[in-house]
């Protein structure tokens, strides 16, 4: 694919039994994506350094990257919040096939997602298909990682605060006692200047 070499730090092997192949005329970044949920990772992407990552998602306990709230950097009256969980999915499944059968993989928010099974008595279910995952744990994780990349679905928040480099795609945010993952952020490019944060719920 003539791409600068990918960090694999911390993921496990899973494909050295495993044959993928793409059909004629599809993307490079389909072909990459495809690749990112086959090894249980959210989509693959530029880091600060201009490293080209894949990144497995966190437990479900897993602390903050970074933490705001009271006494920290954020300018004031900055925050934003907003709540789509009304029209969102609280099941997430992914089925993959090949000549060997179904792998389906299934992800629930938990009891303390404002839109969870437990909380409104009614399953909703947000499903894909997708090429080459060869075992329920890895599609269990390619559904998680779709309910945490799922821009339209959760509580999602933005906020401004002093610019701060360690920031990165996909870091666990912490804002006022909330977790949220942070899906992008922009910077200000003077003395001063502001940094911007784009964040999603993370459950």
């Amino acid at each position: 694919l003539n791409l600068p070499a990918v960090d694999l730090g911390g993921i496990p092997d899973v494909l050295s039994a495993t044959a993928l192949s793409y059909d004629a005329g599809k993307s490079r970044n389909q072909a990459l994506l495809a690749l990112a949920t086959v090894l249980g990772c959210y989509p693959p992407f530029f880091d600060n350094d201009g490293v080209y990552r894949l990144k497995l998602a966190p437990a479900t306990n897993a602390g903050a990257d970074h933490t705001y709230g009271s006494d920290t950097r954020i300018k004031a009256e900055s925050v934003e919040l907003a709540d789509a969980s009304y029209r969102a999915p609280n099941r997430y499944q992914v089925i993959s096939s090949d000549s060997n059968g179904f792998v389906v993989g299934i992800y629930d928010l938990p009891p303390t997602a404002p839109h969870s099974f437990e909380d409104i008595g009614e399953r909703i279910v947000k499903s894909r298909n997708a090429d080459g995952i060869p075992t329920t744990e890895l599609a269990n994780l390619a559904a998680r990682i779709d309910a945490l990349t799922d821009r339209t679905a959760y509580t999602k928040a933005s906020f401004q605060s002093t610019a701060d480099p360690r920031h990165g795609c996909f870091d666990r945010v912490d804002l006022y006692g909330t977790a949220y993952v942070e899906m992008g952020w922009s910077v200000e490019c003077l003395s001063g200047g502001l940094q911007t944060h784009s964040l999603v719920g993370f459950y």
